[in-house]
């Protein structure tokens, strides 16, 4: 195992150093996470760690609070679950978003489990593609009741469009190719073309161009522009399939941030209401599937005893956080204690807000309208926005912002 320091993106057997302890990601294949095995987790968690964890942008789970010393013991016991790869640097770049409910809703596009499995065992075995950058990731959206829309990836399949969008850019009709082969040759194509010059593919394509990199790729198909779109994540709660048989239920924690004993809960009411098992999503939430609308109320009302926000009116739903002061070395703000307290003076309707601890933003790279950043104690807001943009206000307290941003 290498420990690494800030800056990379954490995985299993490349952990981050953060301030309250090492962190360790876990990217469960097609992010499935059994109960049985979600227990296990958790006690480790508990254990070794902090007992703190994070529901991750790309569907995986950030476990944090680990002294160094136990970061090898750690990880042997995830990959001993079946929770990762033993090749770390396989692992690192093993970086799919799928269907949260690939394997239940009927109504995914029927190939779709196979395109994974395909991305999956190239990733891993291709020699080439070992050269991805850690960063470098896939979405496989096939529909159904929990789409991927407006999620972002360098290579995204639309298997039910049978379309592949390339950098957030371009996209291709992929006809009656199996999608998996030039997801992966894109892959190659990029390796080929940016002789290790930039670190995501959107950023290839605006220095050399699409028809170039296509060309690397070896596909010869026609590309279209695509329009900036802007997808609202699913609501919380139940989710019935048409059918009206089953259907699924979508749990946020507040800042996508649960403990151990949550995770407990959570996979023992998997087990109990649903198929036992928990689905990671990109949207940092949990989904429990196959359970049935009777039982969805009791269900819901379980998951809230865990912390979960089941219900669509909870202004802390509009509301992004990192863990700021005391867990990550750059943020001199305690960013959720602020956080709760302006939900309590938000209406449940309105646009999403961003807290974060310091410019970079991680919590949520993507614009805010209301954007509030740490700055040496203090405060600094920003409008429609990114962390990194001007500023209208700076060095203002708790108590200025909040009354700055009362009914935000």
């Amino acid at each position: 195992m290498t420990s690494q320091v800030k800056g990379w993106c954490p995985s299993l057997l490349r952990p981050m150093q953060a301030a309250d302890g090492w962190l360790l990601r876990l990217k469960p294949s097609c992010a499935l996470l059994p109960a049985a095995k979600a227990k296990q987790v958790a006690k480790l968690a508990d254990g070794l760690g902090n007992g703190q964890m994070e529901l991750t942008q790309r569907a995986g789970l950030q476990l944090r609070g680990f002294p160094e010393g136990d970061l090898e013991a750690a990880a042997e016991r995830i990959l001993t679950l079946g929770l990762g790869e033993e090749d770390g640097a396989a692992e690192a770049r093993r970086n799919i978003v799928v269907s949260p409910l690939l394997g239940f809703d009927k109504t995914i596009k029927h190939d779709t489990q196979s395109i994974v499995q395909k991305i999956e065992s190239g990733l891993r075995d291709d020699a080439e593609l070992a050269q991805l950058p850690d960063k470098f990731g896939f979405v496989v959206d096939g529909g159904g009741l929990l789409p991927l829309d407006g999620i972002a990836a360098d290579i995204v399949l639309r298997c039910a469009e049978q379309r592949l969008e390339i950098g957030t850019r371009y996209a291709i009709a992929l006809g009656s190719l199996d999608a998996a082969e030039p997801a992966l040759a894109l892959a190659k194509g990029f390796l080929r073309l940016n002789r290790g010059r930039f670190r995501r593919l959107r950023v290839l394509l605006q220095e050399d161009g699409i028809a170039a990199l296509l060309k690397e790729a070896g596909l010869d198909a026609p590309y279209e522009t695509l329009q900036a779109e802007r997808a609202e994540r699913p609501a919380p709660g139940f989710h019935d399939q048409e059918s009206g048989t089953s259907g699924a239920l979508l749990a946020y924690w507040p800042f996508g941030s649960l403990d151990a004993d949550a995770l407990t809960q959570a996979a023992d009411l998997s087990e109990r209401y649903g198929d036992g098992c928990l689905r990671l999503t990109p949207w940092r939430a949990l989904a429990i599937a196959d359970v049935t609308g009777g039982e969805a109320p009791e269900l819901a009302s379980g998951l809230r005893t865990a912390g979960a926000l089941v219900d669509r009116s909870n202004p802390l739903l509009r509301i992004e956080a990192c863990p700021g002061q005391g867990a990550c070395t750059e943020a001199t703000v305690d960013t959720r204690s602020l956080a709760r307290r302006l939900a309590q003076q938000l209406p449940a309707e309105g646009a999403r807000l961003h807290v974060s601890g310091c410019s970079k933003g991680c919590a949520h790279p993507g614009s805010a309208a209301l954007t509030l950043v740490g700055d040496q104690s203090r405060w600094s807001l920003v409008r429609k926005g990114h962390a990194n943009s001007k500023a209208y206000a700076k060095n203002l307290t708790d108590r200025q912002v909040l009354d700055r941003t009362r009914n935000a």
